[in-house]
């Protein structure tokens, strides 16, 4: 029987183990997919500054990612190369705002006209808008970072066994079992729930309430290019169109002709070459259909024109479980029963600063931020307000 059983080899629940293991605790990680890392291993793999109330657990990341570093090639900038978050006209408040929260954190910014920015990243066109220069902003390559952190967990001592599909939790004489589709049972003192979407299913098993929504987003990745970009490139909309996309209604799925998917223009290019350009933000509901990446090859050729006759290599689309006030979930909502998920698009970004987090709620040590805004009860909390 292990001390801990981990459900989810992604980045949270890879680098969840890898922490525990390290502090002495027998450890299992199960997972449904014959190889570590899941929908992980095709991120996008950019780490840059995120809202502020979870700072603290990309900080976390940041720190993590130099020390996994030490002994793994994934791509990993250990030197930041920066960020540029563009704005088009009328969305100069929305900059004002994010400017406004990095100082207050402590991350370097610059406001930019077009004229400026083309000294320093002549292939970006701002045309009228303007752009926030961040210092800070990394790069990894997500499925090397995904197979370092799954030899980091083994090292440390954690076993990793694929291929499990859990479908339920059982609570009996002070430990719990874990259920698997095939009819096994793994028995563990505790359990960590990193299953992305299915923690939902997992946690109403003990009446906890965790609300989780999917969230469709592609990426494409060019031919290897000439060096023709140095820093990151975002978008200010980028935050408010993956939030929307979180809410769908039942008006929404009842209109014949829903509403497209969102998109901004993010990427970056890779040690290799390669452009990883993306995203878009469509409801899980909703078939995704072909124009998110025609809308995200308008977008980037608009704001990278050079990239225009560059070869698509490859395309994939996958599904990131948000919850749905855009925090992540780190809480022990039942006995021995804890769960760290709900990052959406932000896993590489904030997944090993949770797990840290995390791990030190399992162990009962004192954690390295306020758990208060990663609790799980704010949901149930949420609900009582509006009922009558």
């Amino acid at each position: 029987m292990a001390d801990v059983a981990v459900i989810g080899a992604g980045v949270v629940g890879l680098s969840t183990a890898w922490m525990l293991a390290e502090a002495g605790t027998a450890v299992t990680v199960l997972d449904s997919s014959s190889s570590e890392g899941g929908a992980s291993g095709r991120a996008h793999g950019e780490i840059v500054p995120p809202a502020a109330t979870v700072q603290p657990l990309w900080r976390e990341t940041l720190a993590i990612y130099q020390r996994l570093a030490e002994h793994n090639d994934f791509g990993w900038d250990h030197t930041p190369v920066g960020t540029i978050i563009t704005a088009d006209r009328g969305e100069e408040k929305l900059l004002l705002a994010r400017k406004h929260a990095n100082d207050t954190h402590r991350v370097a910014t610059r406001l930019v006209r077009a004229p400026e920015l083309k000294t320093v990243e002549p292939a970006v066109d701002l045309s009228d808008g303007c752009a926030l220069l961040l210092t800070e902003g990394r790069k990894i390559n997500p499925h090397k970072a995904v197979a370092a952190l799954a030899g980091s967990a083994r090292a440390a001592g954690a076993a990793l066994r694929c291929g499990v599909t859990v479908v339920g939790l059982q609570r009996t004489a002070g430990r719990w079992r874990v259920m698997s589709s095939d009819g096994r049972i793994f028995e563990a003192t505790k359990v960590v729930l990193a299953t992305g979407l299915g923690t939902s299913q997992l946690a109403q098993e003990v009446g906890c309430r965790i609300p989780l929504v999917g969230v469709h987003g592609r990426i494409l990745l060019t031919e290897p290019l000439p060096t023709t970009l140095t820093r990151i490139v975002s978008a200010i909309s980028a935050g408010p169109a993956a939030f929307a996309a979180t809410k769908t209604t039942l008006r929404d799925l009842a209109t014949p002709t829903h509403k497209p998917a969102a998109v901004a223009s993010l990427m970056h290019q890779r040690q290799d070459g390669r452009f990883a350009i993306g995203a878009s933000w469509s409801p899980a509901l909703l078939p995704e259909g072909r124009y998110p990446a025609t809308r995200i090859a308008k977008a980037a050729i608009r704001r990278v024109p050079i990239l225009a006759d560059a070869v698509i290599e490859g395309s994939w689309s996958g599904v990131r479980p948000y919850a749905v006030d855009g925090r992540p979930v780190i809480d022990e909502i039942a006995e021995g029963l804890y769960t760290c998920c709900g990052h959406g698009g932000e896993g590489f970004i904030l997944g090993p600063g949770s797990a840290r987090l995390m791990s030190q709620i399992v162990l009962n040590r004192p954690p390295m931020c306020s758990t208060a805004e990663f609790s799980a009860t704010r949901f149930s909390e949420s609900l009582n307000k509006r009922e009558p």
